[in-house]
């Protein structure tokens, strides 16, 4: 389970000493609890879909903040934030590129032409 994952992670981060990845990885422990907690499954907890939607919406956060610090010129903070992005990202299913995306769809519109011919 992904939960299991995060906690073994965790304690991976702090045995060796990689602040970045323990703090993003408590973030993300914090927000797995809080989901549960309004869920009322504090008790049977959340299961691995639920928790993937919630990585994409933190890594989403992430993006924009990181966005923001552009903006706004402060490229310290920026980095960081894509630092932690990158963290969650590992958890997400890899997404498809666009030309991935296009080939699918096209085979996709090839294949039903074929099967109304």
């Amino acid at each position: 389970m992904l939960k299991q994952r995060i906690d073994q992670e965790l304690k991976q981060a702090l045995l060796g000493g990689n602040k970045t990845l323990a703090t993003t990885l408590r973030g993300l422990k914090s927000v797995i609890l809080y989901a549960e907690v309004a869920k009322g499954a504090r008790d049977k907890g959340l299961s691995d879909e639920e928790i993937l939607t919630l990585f994409a919406k933190e890594s989403k956060k992430r993006q924009e903040s990181a966005d923001l610090y552009v903006r706004g010129g402060n490229q310290e903070k920026a980095d960081a934030e894509l630092e932690e992005k990158q963290v969650i990202d590992a958890y997400l299913p890899k997404q498809l590129s666009d030309d991935e995306l296009y080939a699918a769809v096209d085979g996709a519109i090839n294949e039903l032409s074929l099967i109304h011919i």
